[in-house]
């Protein structure tokens, strides 16, 4: 990951807009304002990129380290590594079964026509999701009333 974004910040630093104007990358690291990065500035440039890289795999590694290290020892046995390898297998299973489900031409990919039945069906999911909790909710405040106290107030969308 690191060598990834020491490979793309230049990219990204040599890049500007059809207007001509710098890149928001460019404008931070170029501090003379000259419109070119010296030597120095891409360096800072690199610096920044390498540590926000260590940065974001530390709070991964924490992350893991959170949901995985059962004993609290602060490290990754041999069975938190099982539970590891485990949890992906099945994301990974998850994710053929879902392949096989869109993938009309057995292609191994989705085509535009899959992803769109794809978004579709997974909006009518989110759609009855939030209307069975709407009428959930209402069914709360239903029941709370017939009991006699006092019923959860109703939440609205802004």
């Amino acid at each position: 990951m690191l060598a990834l974004g020491l490979f793309l910040l230049p990219l990204a630093v040599r890049a500007e807009d059809t207007d001509g104007k710098l890149s928001k990358a460019k404008e931070k690291y170029d501090t003379d304002k000259d419109g070119k990065l010296s030597a120095e500035e891409k360096a800072r440039a690199r610096e920044d990129a390498a540590a926000h890289d260590k940065a974001k795999e530390a709070e991964q590694r924490k992350e893991v380290l959170q949901k995985y290290d059962a004993n609290g020892n602060g490290q990754l046995d041999e069975s938190e590594k099982a539970k590891i390898k485990a949890d992906e297998a099945a994301r990974i299973e998850k994710y053929r079964q879902e392949l096989a489900r869109y993938d009309a031409n057995h292609n191994g990919k989705l085509d535009p026509d899959e992803l769109a039945k794809m978004r579709d069906d997974e909006q009518a999911a989110a759609k009855t999701a939030n209307q069975a909790a709407k009428a959930d909710a209402q069914f709360e405040r239903k029941m709370e009333k017939l009991r006699g106290g006092n019923p959860p107030p109703k939440v609205r969308k802004h």
